[in-house]
């Protein structure tokens, strides 16, 4: 399967999704000074203390514990809160204006800054190794974003430096496999299929007559990952899809090429405004309307079905089928629909949503399959998940158990789905996360997750912490 950057992004990434919902809530919640747990005392999500000398019953605090519990709130130093959730830490920069980035890399958490790159158990948070950013790599200076890819089943971590073009591979025990320097102006795009690493770049512009500059021309670049070695170079061309097959956009055209090999397969004319999503068993290619898909074949990027009228195209979690979203027109009441469709582009059912007006989104995370339905998981944040009958889309009960119910009383708070099992709560300085029943807040400033599953990690780019979400009282 291929990994893209977005599947595993670094916390910039997330944060700048974090910070649309963050902008929202700002000044809508009432937060609790002092509110804090101990370690193993657990009866309640949250405990306030109001001074040193009302300590709930549980074990007893080192001094550093009771420091850090009863200091004042500092929203540049992660917080985890109920205090024993915090299961370890890593102090990365004490300089606000630096950003350390982060990826696990399989049983290790990887972390970049400036010229560091140092690795951790991920369970222990025990050092592993560290090593400086090769001297002949590339330069590293202070402040560059920078891209971490996991490939080839975590025997290899790709580090990317987009601002100056350069690439570092590394080894599960952080030996330097083999770098690379791109002769561009920047490195876009850094994504992998099977043993191929493709880049995106843009090369320098030219000066045209006159002594305008011109536009960059972008152009791709494919590596052996487990060598280095250039296999091809493509000018002129830019990623159209971040998934298996390889999709190329070449002046208006989309082409279908050879990972390996960079040979051309197909090739179909484009819109202006036009993008290809969920490549897999089918290609969906969103016109620049916005409402009008083509159901394409990924073998030969020919039409097998059009549909009009839809918001939302998403493919199933397990892949097997896709799941469309409309609305009528306002002066025709607004309903809104879903379409179960299969990969040739054949509609299986259609199913008006009874009492809805407007689009019913299809994240987070993607509809799926479970016990003979279609399941879209807690529709714009709500906790009652929509499920409607794989045969005819008719509404069906839940299965026996009790519903997902992220936040209890305060789902009314924005959260989102960023796993079939795991929701996320952002305030405008905590991130509260739940996981099957269970949750934990960490307070800070530009908090987020690195990890969808446990065991969680968080980061605000200066500190890196393990958290284990606990159960309500």
């Amino acid at each position: 399967m291929p990994v893209h950057t977005t599947p595993r992004p670094g916390w910039r990434a997330l944060l700048a999704v974090a910070s649309v919902v963050a902008i929202a809530v700002t000044g809508t919640a009432v937060l609790r000074s002092g509110m804090v747990q101990l370690p193993r005392d657990r009866p309640d999500p949250v405990v306030e203390l109001a001074q040193d000398t009302i300590v709930p019953q549980g074990s007893p605090l080192s001094d550093e514990e009771r420091a850090r519990a009863l200091a004042p709130f500092d929203p540049t130093r992660m917080r985890c809160e109920p205090q024993g959730c915090e299961r370890w830490r890593v102090e990365m920069t004490p300089d606000r204006n630096r950003r350390a980035e982060v990826a696990t890399f399989g049983d290790l958490v990887v972390t970049v800054l400036d010229q560091q790159i140092r690795a951790y158990d991920l369970q222990t948070g025990e050092p592993r190794w560290h090593r400086s950013w090769p001297a002949d790599a590339g330069s590293r200076g202070h402040g560059g974003w920078t891209m971490l890819v996991p490939a080839l089943d975590d025997e290899v971590l790709l580090i990317g430096r987009p601002d100056n073009g350069s690439v570092l591979a590394l080894g599960r025990d952080g030996a330097v496999l083999w770098h690379q320097t791109v002769s561009a102006l920047a490195v876009h795009d850094l994504t992998v299929f099977e043993d191929v690493l493709v880049l995106g770049r843009y090369d320098a512009p030219g000066v045209a007559e006159g002594g305008e500059i011109e536009e960059p021309v972008p152009s791709l670049w494919a590596v052996d990952l487990r060598t280095g070695q250039t296999l091809w170079e493509r000018p002129g061309s830019s990623l159209l899809s971040y998934a298996d097959p390889l999709i190329v956009r070449e002046q208006g055209e989309a082409v279908l090429l050879d990972p390996l090999t960079g040979e051309e397969r197909a090739r179909r004319t484009l819109g202006d405004d036009t993008w290809i999503h969920h490549v897999g068993e089918a290609a969906i290619l969103q016109r620049g309307s916005g409402r009008e898909w083509d159901i394409l074949d990924p073998t030969t990027l020919e039409t097998r079905a059009r549909l009009e009228g839809l918001n939302e195209i998403s493919p199933t979690s397990d892949r097997s089928l896709l799941v469309g979203s409309g609305a009528a027109a306002r002066a025709e009441g607004g309903a809104a629909h879903i379409l179960l469709i299969e990969l040739d582009g054949t509609v299986r059912w259609t199913h008006e949503v009874e009492g809805r007006r407007g689009v019913v989104h299809l994240c987070c995370p993607e509809p799926r399959v479970a016990d003979g339905a279609l399941v879209i998981p807690s529709p714009d944040g709500g906790n009652e998940a929509l499920r409607l009958s794989l045969v005819d889309g008719r509404p069906v009960a839940a299965p026996a158990g009790p519903e997902l119910e992220p936040f209890g009383d305060d789902a009314d708070q924005p959260w989102w789905w960023i796993s079939e099992d795991t929701a996320v709560a952002q305030g405008y300085d905590r991130l509260r996360l739940w996981h099957d029943g269970r949750e934990v807040q960490v307070r800070g400033e530009g908090v987020w997750p690195t990890t969808v599953e446990p065991p969680f990690l968080f980061t605000n780019g200066r500190s890196l912490m393990s958290v284990e979400p606990l159960p309500p009282r």
